[in-house]
């Protein structure tokens, strides 16, 4: 078989679907080809090498076994069958039981007994001894096993070259995703940013003057000591301190109104940290350490 031929029989064989992939479309459109489709196939069945079980022989086989596109009888789908559904799937031909998708078709119409054997039997010998429609059941099993299963005789596949030209190109000439930034996106985003409203700046006491930078060692080192230290409290020219005050709350002495420089920064309401009522001194009870401990008769 040339390397054209087998890439023919490969690409119909990738057409086909699992059975969770088929839509209810497409099964209604297959059920109403149903008998267009057997018609069909019944007339591929009995063309050429398909007048035959691919496997042993035997005259009008009436099953087809997918994907490898061949046709087989009775006795052969049940062997196929054995080998398990991710090997080899059976279905029927003369009969309307089974319902066959316009991509199973599509196989057996382009592979065939004829190119299916020259693919899977391609490395075989020529004595190699093959079953009959008189063999039995195990010699049918092993001889599947060796030949869809464990593909001793299978050709390699040819080399794809210009499939994967053609990919290449097509991936070439496909628009990037839009998971992928490019520079044309780059270049919008910045622009973006550009023509963006400039964002609301924090209140700034009208009154206080700029601060100048620090500058030299000692500048520096201050700088570095102060981010350990407790932060100063911002304050208006004349020392007032931007945070206002409170009300009289938990029994602590009462302070003066807001800030006006507050007010006019518009800063929130803050609470104003107090300092408590010192605590009497034990003296002032009136009771001695001694005299505590003498009156539990200690």
């Amino acid at each position: 078989m040339d390397a054209q031929c087998h890439r023919v029989v490969l690409a119909a064989r990738a057409q086909l679907k699992r059975l969770n992939e088929r839509t209810p479309e497409e099964t209604e459109a297959a059920r109403r080809a149903d008998k267009a489709t057997h018609q069909e196939l019944k007339k591929l069945s009995r063309e050429g090498e398909n007048a035959k079980c691919a496997d042993c022989g035997a005259l009008y086989p009436g099953w087809a076994a997918l994907p490898h596109g061949v046709f087989l009888c009775m006795n052969c789908a049940q062997v196929h069958r054995h080998l398990g559904r991710h090997i080899s799937q059976v279905k029927a031909v003369n009969t309307g039981t089974y319902l066959w998708y316009p991509d199973e078709l599509s196989v057996m119409r382009t592979v065939g007994n004829a190119r299916a054997n020259a693919i899977s039997l391609g490395k075989a010998p020529r004595d190699l001894p093959r079953p009959h429609d008189k063999s039995s059941r195990d010699e049918v099993l092993r001889f599947a096993r060796a030949k869809y299963e464990r593909k001793e005789w299978h050709l390699s596949e040819p080399p794809t070259t210009e499939p994967q030209t053609r990919a290449l190109a097509a991936t070439a000439n496909t628009p990037p995703s839009s998971g992928k930034v490019t520079r044309a996106q780059d270049r919008d985003l910045l622009l973006s940013f550009e023509d963006a409203p400039p964002s609301p700046s924090r209140p700034t006491c009208p009154s206080s003057p700029a601060t100048p930078a620090p500058h030299g060692r000692g500048s520096l080192v201050q700088g570095i000591l102060s981010l350990y230290g407790p932060p100063p409290a911002a304050t208006c020219t004349g020392g007032a301190s931007l945070l206002p005050k409170q009300p009289q709350t938990l029994g602590f002495p009462p302070t003066s109104g807001r800030s006006t420089c507050a007010q006019q920064c518009h800063y929130p309401p803050a609470v104003v940290a107090f300092s408590p009522v010192p605590v009497a001194p034990a003296a002032a009870l009136g009771t001695s350490g001694t005299d505590f401990f003498a009156s539990y008769g200690l």
